[in-house]
């Protein structure tokens, strides 16, 4: 792997504990890379491990495109829950996407900047080529702008998956799709620029929409059960 980013200029750097970095100057733009590690628990009677099932890789790219503008899976973007946590943050849900974004939906703060993206057809393959849709939840890539960067989350992959032409074809895409946007004119709205902490804010988003839901079906069910409980006891 430090091979494949090797060809792009990016170095290996220290990161996070189960997180591989990488940084450096390509294409004239800054970009940093992560890979990390997916797990989860396994059991085994009393016994609990913690199983590797999966990696993700993330890249940043740098561009003058000063705006906030999110790729998503349609049953992400159209629940109720992120719906509001997009109105409470300035983001507009647009409409239909292109046909090769068909199960995919595109928020923004933006809509004409990002209307004039999506229908220059380059722009559109080049973001279907990336994004891949996939039923579980966080299991499709990600492709969104935050000002100043663009960036993308793989799907789940397997280490394998991870040798010089997976890198070269995405770190290419990404930056022909950062090419795409800047020859657009600036967003009339644009967004002010990321403070720090910007990636966790918007994890912790992510998550608190998930979390709702998940309790939100959990006080149902717990109505249901309380109501079956009373109609046993009458």
């Amino acid at each position: 792997m430090t091979e494949a980013f090797g060809r792009f200029g990016l170095t290996l750097t220290p990161g996070a504990p189960g997180v591989i970095q990488w940084n450096g100057s390509h294409d004239g733009r800054a970009w940093e890379a992560w890979l990390g590690a997916r797990r989860k628990n396994i059991y085994y009677g009393d016994i609990r491990l913690r199983r590797t099932i999966g990696y993700k890789l993330r890249l940043e790219a740098e561009t003058p495109v000063m705006m906030n503008a999110f790729v998503m899976p349609a049953h992400v973007a159209t629940s109720f829950v992120m719906r509001f946590l997009h109105r409470r943050g300035g983001l507009v849900l647009m409409p239909s996407p292109p046909p090769e974004l068909e199960q995919f939906r595109v928020v923004t703060c933006d809509p004409v900047w990002t209307a004039a993206l999506l229908a220059r057809p380059e722009a559109a393959r080049l973001i279907a080529s990336l994004v891949e849709f996939r039923s579980g939840w966080g299991e499709s890539g990600d492709i969104y702008f935050q000002p100043g960067r663009l960036h993308y989350t793989s799907p789940q992959l397997q280490l394998a998956d991870v040798d010089v032409e997976k890198v070269a074809a995405t770190m290419q895409h990404l930056a022909a799709l950062a090419r795409e946007a800047e020859q657009l004119p600036p967003p009339t709205t644009p967004a002010a620029a990321a403070p720090p902490g910007a990636q966790v804010g918007r994890l912790f988003l992510v998550l608190a929409a998930l979390s709702v839901g998940a309790l939100a079906v959990l006080a149902i069910g717990a109505l249901l059960i309380g109501l079956l409980a009373w109609l046993v006891l009458r």
